[in-house]
């Protein structure tokens, strides 16, 4: 998928570097192309860094970079790895794409080692703007009630679109209330001021 929105780049990145977050092992869960995975990589001095993503055509380009690629879909399969095997696990924009949420969290609480670190993002359904939205009829932005043309937002014509494919949406409660129920402890919480955006930071 890539990562084409630079704020919750900068904030993952300022996040790693500000608790000095270190692990040896990283899995990137949706990582696509791997060039976000790049820069996490370094900034946590991985030494052996894995992607799963569902775009094949995407990891072509990771394994570019000598990363271990699997084409697998994280709401359905499982993750070729032991029980309790990568320091840090990371989940950016990708848990709103997926069916099953739930399978890829419990997924990613096995393979994460106790203590391990588990960085997630998504969008903020409770963000204020889609607020406003609502309370005036309107559908909330990043929402896509139809397959091929946006309607319902605000100063928008309906129009042919191709869909990002969000099919999850959160609040911050509900996606804490979700990490907290498969036995993640959070720890940061973070906002990406003046945008749609949220951080999380867990350990298993």
């Amino acid at each position: 998928m890539g990562y084409s929105i630079p704020e919750v780049r900068q904030l993952v990145l300022r996040t790693v570097y500000k608790y000095n977050i270190r692990g040896e092992r990283l899995l990137d869960v949706g990582g696509g192309t791997g060039e976000l995975t790049i820069e996490i990589a370094k900034a946590v001095k991985a030494r052996e860094v894995h992607i799963i993503d569902i775009e094949q055509q995407a990891l072509a380009k990771a394994k570019e970079q000598e990363f271990h690629t699997y084409a697998l879909d994280a709401s359905r399969d499982y993750f070729p790895f032991p029980d309790d095997y990568f320091d840090i696990v990371t989940l950016i924009e990708t848990i709103e794409h997926l069916q099953d949420p739930d399978h890829c969290l419990i997924e990613v609480k096995r393979v994460l080692k106790p203590g391990g670190i588990f960085i997630v993002t998504t969008p903020n359904l409770a963000w204020w703007v889609n607020r406003l939205a609502l309370l005036f009829g309107y559908q909330p932005y990043f929402s896509e009630p139809s397959s091929r043309i946006n309607v319902g937002k605000a100063f928008r014509k309906p129009s042919p679109y191709k869909p990002s494919g969000h099919v999850r949406l959160f609040t911050l409660k509900a996606l804490k209330d979700l990490l907290e129920y498969y036995g993640f402890k959070i720890l940061i919480i973070k906002g990406s001021p003046g945008h749609h955006h949220m951080k999380i930071t867990t350990f298993s």
